[in-house]
């Protein structure tokens, strides 16, 4: 916000409110994706290990490796997701002391944790698709 723009206690309401909208809206649909990359790389992996057993009783040797990777991703992914969320309750308190800084003491800091956060949502989605496309190619290779 630009401080030398004299703003009216209306206009700042609105501000106000708009920001909170925008926030509230972020911070849910980090929680929705959060949710759904953990229900979709668990289920993945549950679903991936019984659809080998029934559905592949012989397995080409050289096609392990695939399905190993699968799960490897699979797997990672919910883990990147698990640290995701603490992180993000970390995140939470240091954006607290971020405010009080900047409010406070007029010193403009940056929440550390916010960068780490973004980068294990990036990665999570990179495992689980990872994995998704090594059971694909393993599903080929055995049909």
């Amino acid at each position: 916000m630009n401080r030398n723009k004299e703003i009216t206690e209306k206009e700042y309401d609105t501000y106000i409110n708009e920001r909170n909208f925008l926030t509230n809206a972020k911070l849910q649909g980090a929680t929705s994706f959060a949710k759904a990359i953990l229900t979709l790389s668990a289920g993945a992996l549950g679903f991936s290990v019984n659809f080998v057993k029934q559905v592949f009783p012989k397995i080409e040797p050289y096609s392990k490796k695939y399905i190993l990777i699968a799960w490897i991703g699979f797997g990672m992914s919910a883990i990147l997701i698990l640290i995701s969320y603490l992180l993000s309750q970390y995140a939470t308190s240091e954006g607290i002391k971020v405010l009080e800084a900047y409010y406070y003491d007029s010193n403009e800091i940056k929440n550390k944790y916010n960068v780490w956060i973004r980068f294990l949502n990036i990665m999570s989605i990179l495992s689980f698709l990872i994995g998704a496309a090594s059971l694909i190619y393993f599903s080929f290779i055995n049909l």
